[in-house]
């Protein structure tokens, strides 16, 4: 019987592996562990039931309801629940149809009375008319076409998605917390488990009855659908004066203001409508990655989960106790008053890759055309031990022209999922391509914290001179194309040329926990 890891199925059927982890909880679906392998691995019938769950899930039949009816052989226990949401539905359809009726009312007598004024709703007449309306019984309508998964998928969508009344904006205040963080597979359940000894064990919820706690994924880079998520902390407000027992940490939180939204139905792509929401709001805008706390440890400024009703949660410990807030940092946007407004619009770089421009160079998104010239920057020797590898597959050393073309082709796919944008840098003199530039950030599937770029090559460009032109545009476009704070980017020691070029610009070290030679720039 064939296995799938964890990572296959997320990345299969489009789900977070923490959603997957949570339908283990609840007991839809069952994983196994093989011999000498870290990671869960789902057998043959395993998928199948995940695939009933998917599928009843985007029907919009609660979690609780999957479960009765998967784990009942009787068929009268699925035809009730069915029946029940049915119902449910008439009654959102028939709601939706009076205030659609009421509008289309409305609009023929706009039309009739073309010089009516806006104290219509005021109208005695139209208030009687309302009341006489009458409304079909909206019965789900009877379709013997099998409706396709997309055509399933686009309703659940446009279903869920966020949208103004969905979002409240909180101040959360500044507080101590005591910090538990813990890296690998299942580290979100380890960091849960030591906070909630110490709740126990320090009487906190005597001593502090009104304490929150907030959890957050702080891998290093985002973690997206097919991924595991390599590092997680959970927080539980304390009071100032309270001693914090080792392995937990103090940490102070700044405070700030957020963007807040349930999590529905425990499905984690509410993040990223949340962040679409902030991303296209008109009054706030993207705070993600702010320093709103030191860590020395791990990532800072990121969106929290926040357990609502802590206190009864950290006494039960049951999953049907649990729910969690969505917490997405943001800021208000400064007056655009007496701006042009133009000058103030958001290109997403990945509807329209836009094309730059230096004295020397030209900048636009790399296509499969650039092959044989690329290739000769990638088989490059001189240049290869420069190039940016970290956390890639690979080391980009190339030295055939097949396998430049699976790294285009790689690199296209990686655009179209909005996960980066590589850029070929042409000179403009020649009109060949003589190395590329990678950034991704906030805008994008990642929605990573910093801008992460990369800039690889050829050796006879590696001088101080074009790197600094290079850069000083990468500093000017890059911090509003990705709405980002900050950008990093990687210069070993024996980069001498480029350490001249990124100093001069204001780069300084940067210190992670497991990355060496990083350099940052704040946001101009």
């Amino acid at each position: 019987m064939k296995l799938q890891t964890i990572s296959q199925v997320s990345r299969d059927y489009g789900i977070s592996a923490r959603m997957l982890r949570y339908y283990e909880q609840a007991g839809l679906i069952k994983s196994n562990r093989k011999e000498d392998y870290a990671y869960r691995v789902y057998d043959e019938t395993a998928i199948s039931r995940l695939r009933q769950v998917i599928v009843l899930r985007k029907l919009r039949v609660p979690v609780k309801q999957i479960a009765s009816i998967l784990n009942n052989a009787n068929a009268a226990e699925a035809v009730e629940i069915f029946r029940q949401n049915i119902s449910e539905l008439d009654e959102e359809i028939t709601a939706l149809s009076t205030v659609k009726s009421i509008l289309i009312r409305f609009v023929e007598e706009l039309r009739e009375k073309a010089n009516i004024d806006l104290n219509l709703l005021n109208n005695e007449s139209m208030f009687s008319a309302i009341n006489t309306l009458s409304f079909p019984n909206n019965q789900i309508k009877e379709n013997k076409e099998d409706l396709s998964m997309g055509e399933l998928n686009k309703a659940s969508e446009n279903l869920d998605k966020t949208q103004d009344k969905d979002v409240r904006i909180v101040y959360l205040p500044p507080m101590t917390v005591a910090a538990a963080y813990a890296l690998g597979e299942g580290c979100e359940g380890k960091a849960l488990e030591m906070i909630n000894r110490f709740v126990k064990e320090s009487g906190l919820l005597k001593i502090k009855p009104d304490a929150r706690s907030f959890g957050f994924d702080c891998s290093k880079g985002a973690v997206v659908t097919g991924e595991i998520t390599q590092a997680y902390e959970v927080w539980v407000s304390v009071p100032d004066d309270m001693e914090i027992p080792m392995p937990l940490i103090r940490r102070e939180f700044c405070g700030g203001l957020y963007a807040a939204h349930v999590l529905r139905n425990w499905d984690f792509d509410d993040w990223r409508k949340l962040g679409e929401w902030v991303n296209t709001s008109d009054k706030y805008e993207n705070d993600w990655g702010s320093p709103r706390w030191e860590s020395p440890e791990t990532v800072f400024g990121q969106g929290f989960e926040e357990t609502l009703n802590f206190y009864n949660y950290a006494q039960s410990g049951e999953m049907k106790d649990l729910q969690l807030d969505l917490l997405f940092p943001i800021k208000e946007k400064k007056s655009t008053k007496g701006k042009n407004m133009s000058s103030l619009e958001i290109i997403n770089p990945y509807k329209k890759c836009p094309v730059l421009e230096t004295e020397h160079f030209l900048l636009r998104l790399v296509h499969m055309e650039d092959a044989d010239d690329l290739l000769k920057c990638y088989s490059d020797i001189k240049a290869q031990p420069l190039f940016n590898t970290d956390n890639c597959f690979g080391d980009f050393c190339m030295y055939k022209i097949e396998d430049m073309q699976n790294c285009l082709a790689a690199w296209a796919t990686a655009y179209e999922q909005e996960e980066y944008v590589r850029f070929a840098i042409v000179d403009k003199s020649s009109g060949k391509a003589i190395g590329t530039i990678e950034i991704f950030g906030t805008i994008g599937a990642y929605k990573a914290p910093e801008g992460v770029l990369r800039l690889d090559i050829c050796s006879e460009y590696e001088r101080q001179q074009f790197l600094k032109e290079l850069f000083t545009l990468c500093v000017k476009e890059f911090f509003p194309l990705f709405q980002t704070e900050r950008i990093i980017t990687k210069a070993i020691p024996l980069a001498l040329e480029r350490l001249k070029a990124i100093s001069q610009l204001g780069f300084r070290p940067y210190r992670t926990q497991d990355r060496e030679h990083l350099w940052v720039i704040e946001k101009p």
